[in-house]
């Protein structure tokens, strides 16, 4: 089931506030307990829509929740994906302004850096590794995504910054 669309552009204005004013919120499911996945994509798809109308610059794509076991703990029975902007990245020996963060924790991240789009059907591993470069990363996580906080909060803004370690 998804929401109306109303309710999807309320959370998604909620939600992109939130993020522009650094502000905490409480897990949207309390409030909207029938979110889904499909209606979390589509808030999600609306914050970087906003994001892009204001100026900043799609620089890749994130995806979580890849193991199994915390899939089951967030009650998930796919990987999720998120987008990454300009506004998330620091330069190497750039420094994050901590203030901006609510409850920051830093989590190892493989980052792969694309030479040339993916395209499918037939995308595999070989495919990937013939386009790809990669390079570590750490990503500098806002805050905490809940067991049941829906897959929206570990999809919508969850990087704070993402520092490239060695390209």
């Amino acid at each position: 089931m998804s929401l109306e669309q109303h309710i999807i552009d309320d959370i998604a204005t909620h939600l992109h506030g939130a993020y522009k004013e650094h502000r905490e919120v409480t897990k949207v499911t309390d409030d909207c307990p029938q979110l889904d996945v499909v209606a979390a994509y589509q808030i999600q798809d609306q914050i970087r829509a906003r994001m892009l109308e204001q100026g900043d610059r799609l620089i890749g794509m994130k995806m979580g929740l890849t193991s199994r076991p915390k899939m089951q703990q967030m009650g998930v029975n796919a990987p999720i994906y998120g987008f990454l902007m300009d506004a998330f990245a620091v330069e190497d020996g750039g420094q994050v302004d901590t203030s901006t963060l609510i409850h920051p924790k830093v989590e190892a991240e493989i980052a792969f850096v694309m030479k040339h789009d993916l395209l499918g059907p037939g995308c595999d591993e070989a495919a990937v590794a013939d386009r790809s470069g990669h390079a570590g990363a750490v990503g500098l996580e806002r805050g905490p995504a809940e067991p049941g906080a829906s897959v929206t909060l570990a999809l919508l803004h969850s990087d704070a910054a993402l520092l490239a370690l060695d390209k």
